[in-house]
């Protein structure tokens, strides 16, 4: 597996299993306010858990692409996700990166 796809499935599950969670918690937050009761947990009825785990499984897959876009653009030449080799290795930091022209340039370094 390439490290893109690696780094996408990462993303995606590390998200999934957040969001989820995150959205259980709202859940019970809202059923424990409108019953007028002191929050407790409770999982949802099948059919309501089956809609939120897919928003939040859409919703999950969509930051992971969007994640690799922005590595695209900060990182251009490097493999994704790669998070390997130092400040001379860096992409983002090599002269020819139009945000680090930019800082350059800014501050006349």
């Amino acid at each position: 597996m390439d490290k893109k796809t690696r780094n996408m499935l990462i993303i995606t599950v590390a998200g999934f299993f957040i969001g989820t969670a995150e959205a259980l918690i709202y859940y019970n937050l809202g059923e424990s306010k409108q019953a007028g009761k002191k929050f407790s947990y409770k999982i949802p009825p099948k059919k309501e858990l089956l809609q939120t785990a897919t928003i939040v499984m859409i919703t999950s897959v969509l930051t992971a692409a969007f994640t690799g876009g922005i590595e695209k653009v900060i990182e251009p030449d490097n493999q994704v996700g790669s998070f390997s080799g130092g400040y001379n290795n860096n992409r983002f930091l090599r002269e020819n990166n139009i945000l680090y022209q930019v800082i350059r340039e800014g501050f006349n370094i």
